[in-house]
C-alpha cells in the first residue's frame, strides 16, 4: 500500500516551542524550516517533495496569519494530501 503524505503547519511566535515539539513528538517527520533553508521558496519545494514521497512534512515557521499559511494549504491541495 502506498503511503500518503501529510502537511503539518506549526503556528506560533519565535521561541514558542515549534521546533521542540517536532523533536519530541514527530521526530520522523521532515522538518521544513525557513530558519535553516533561508527562503520560503526553498521550504515550499521541500514540503512538496516530502509529501509527494508519501512522507510527513512539518512546516516550522511563525505563520501567524492565514495568508502566510495559505502557501502550505495550496501545496497540500495540489498534492492531494491533508493539511
Amino acid at each position: 500500500m502506498e503511503s500518503k503524505g501529510l502537511v503539518i503547519v506549526a503556528v506560533g511566535l519565535p521561541g514558542a516551542g515549534k521546533s521542540r515539539f517536532h523533536e519530541k513528538f514527530l521526530p520522523d517527520a521532515v522538518r521544513c524550516c525557513q530558519d535553516l533553508l533561508k527562503r520560503r521558496e526553498k521550504v515550499e519545494a521541500l514540503v512538496e517533495e516530502t509529501v509527494r514521497a508519501g512522507k510527513v512534512a512539518y512546516v516550522d515557521r511563525t505563520d501567524l496569519d492565514p495568508k502566510q499559511r495559505s502557501h502550505w494549504v495550496k501545496i497540500a491541495k495540489r498534492c492531494n494530501v491533508e493539511v
